[in-house]
């Protein structure tokens, strides 16, 4: 998987943003797509707002790029030809990772009045995908070994499962994948002490009395509640 196209600007405050485009069947250097159209992309949150009891927020994002020639327009419809989770959109905020998803949708339709041509791209956060996975599946790498994990190792881990072969860009350790603020805790933990990496659940919590495993998505809702 490499990045196979990019394309950078600034906000009129001055911030960078980056919208990099990955093909997990590409293996060549990326090009810099020369234009986008403006906003360049739009992200679309679901449950917007801080409401408490939505501890899940599935966002979406489109985005918008300029084709100049028939040759940009080839270009573009070649991302739509492959599997479904080949494609991968990232978008960036002064070099950290902001956003990461993967490609929806058929061949865009255009129409076709002169040049330069706007065709929009989707994708989508992969967060609704985990509801149609069973927590400890075989599928999607199988899943924990049996006995207590902290909160943030079955978060990191369930947000990657959204994506395939991990999305090596959106990783915990190179680039900010994940960040936590939490300040609640009980009482007798102390004040410095972060709830999400050092509480543990046993996988066994996660099953109900007949040993049937809820899904991905509903042990993502229950750790963040």
């Amino acid at each position: 998987m490499a990045k196979r196209y990019y394309h950078t600007f600034y906000s009129n405050t001055g911030t960078e943003w980056t919208i990099n485009i990955y093909d997990r069947n590409f293996a060549a250097a990326a090009t810099e797509w020369p234009r986008m159209l403006a906003p360049g992309f739009n992200i679309s949150w679901e449950n917007e707002g801080d409401e408490a009891y939505f501890s899940i927020k599935p966002s979406s994002c489109e985005v918008y790029m300029l084709c100049d020639d028939n040759t940009d327009v080839a270009a573009v419809q070649s991302l739509f030809t492959g599997e479904e989770r080949t494609i991968y959109i990232t978008i960036e905020r002064d070099g950290d990772l902001f956003w990461v998803g993967g490609m929806i949708g058929d061949l865009p339709e255009m129409e076709w009045t002169s040049f330069p041509l706007a065709i929009t791209i989707q994708a989508t956060d992969g967060i609704g995908v985990l509801s149609d996975v069973l927590f400890n599946s075989d599928e999607w790498d199988g899943g924990f070994a049996s006995g207590k994990h902290t909160r943030i190792e079955y978060l990191i881990e369930i947000l990657t499962k959204a994506h395939y072969n991990r999305v090596p860009v959106a990783t915990a350790a190179s680039n900010g994948f994940l960040k936590v603020r939490c300040s609640l805790r009980e009482t007798q933990m102390p004040a410095t002490l972060k709830t999400l990496p050092y509480i543990r659940n046993h996988t066994q919590a996660f099953f109900d009395e007949d040993g049937n495993a809820d899904s991905y998505y509903n042990v993502l809702t229950h750790i963040l509640s």
